[in-house]
């Protein structure tokens, strides 16, 4: 009997450590897998490391990293801060590998490419990485940030020549990443998005959504032109030119998105990439940037993340669409 109870222990210790090292083993799959990608996230520059601003540009005073008032938001009667309920029917995208931002690193040893910009009828002269392609979509946008100079350039329509290092683009921005991100004057654009910022702004990083716990920053939005109304609001400074003809909505170019501040996000959500969104909105929220196509409400990642990763993420933070609040007024600070 004793000799069976030992036999029998015996096979239990075994069992669990075979599990044991079978659950070590998926760990360190999976951390492997998330170090891959943050190793393989950003090049680094010539001594081997990242610029903080590049990771998180602007400053800490840009709406961008400012976090909400939610208090003086929700508690305070004030005349100009206009509530909106969240009441149209659309679904959640997040746009990664098309139609989106790409945002490259260059430094003084990358190539000099000869680009014409359209809009000026001009060559500009500009280090680009060799990998560096704009987003698929009509769109083309495509960012650099350049180490030597400090600035970051913004493409819009960007291509490819046939000749080596040389290519076209329609737009060229010059943004400063130590700014605002932002214009201060009603109608001028400083950036290639629709509501007159960088085009990086806002933008969900491969960082983030892979190696960091939190997003501390407020994050881009785009809603359908169907639900956009004419006339933008602070913290944008202009809105799409076909703005008066197909803008059919209520919710002005700059509104603020957030959640309700009630919900209890951990217990909705189950997905972790979700819950860390959700979170940024509602402690940063979200800026309508620009229009989105049919009933969609699209949220932005640097392309090279994992389209399944993204679509658990949407499939769980569709679900709390109705708690989304949208504030038009929003006071600067």
């Amino acid at each position: 009997m004793k000799k069976l109870l030992a036999l029998t222990f015996s096979k239990y210790i075994s069992v669990f450590f075979y599990f044991l090292l079978a659950a070590s083993l998926i760990t360190f799959s999976a951390n492997n897998e998330s170090q891959t990608q943050l190793e393989h996230t950003h090049p680094k520059t010539n001594n081997g490391s990242i610029p903080s601003i590049y990771l998180k540009p602007f400053s800490e005073d840009s709406p961008w990293n400012k976090k909400i008032n939610s208090d003086y938001l929700f508690t305070n009667k004030v005349p100009a801060i206009k509530i909106i309920p969240f009441n149209i029917p659309v679904k959640l995208e997040i746009n990664s590998n098309q139609w989106s931002i790409p945002f490259y690193i260059s430094t003084k040893s990358d190539p000099i490419n000869k680009i014409y910009i359209e809009e000026n009828n001009q060559h500009s002269y500009i280090n680009l990485p060799e990998n560096a392609l704009p987003a698929k979509g009509s769109d083309g946008h495509l960012c650099i940030f350049n180490t030597e100079l400090n600035i970051i350039y913004e493409f819009y329509k960007f291509s490819k020549s046939s000749n080596k290092n040389e290519a076209r683009a329609k737009l060229l921005r010059i943004i400063d990443p130590n700014g605002m991100g932002i214009s201060d004057h009603p109608g001028m654009n400083i950036g290639t998005r629709a509501y007159g910022g960088s085009a990086v702004a806002g933008l969900l990083r491969k960082h983030e959504l892979y190696g960091y716990d939190k997003i501390n920053h407020a994050l881009a939005v785009a809603l359908s032109r169907k639900y956009l109304r004419p006339n933008y609001v602070w913290p944008a400074s202009s809105e799409d030119s076909f703005s008066k003809n197909e803008y059919k909505g209520n919710i002005k170019m700059g509104t603020l998105v957030t959640i309700n501040q009630h919900l209890d996000i951990d217990k909705e959500l189950r997905n972790k990439l979700a819950i860390k969104i959700a979170y940024s909105l509602r402690i940063y929220g979200g800026y309508i940037v620009d229009s989105a196509g049919r009933n969609n409400l699209t949220l932005y990642s640097e392309p090279g993340v994992n389209n399944n990763y993204l679509d658990e993420a949407k499939t769980d933070l569709n679900k709390i669409l109705d708690n989304l609040i949208f504030i038009e007024g929003n006071p600067k600070d």
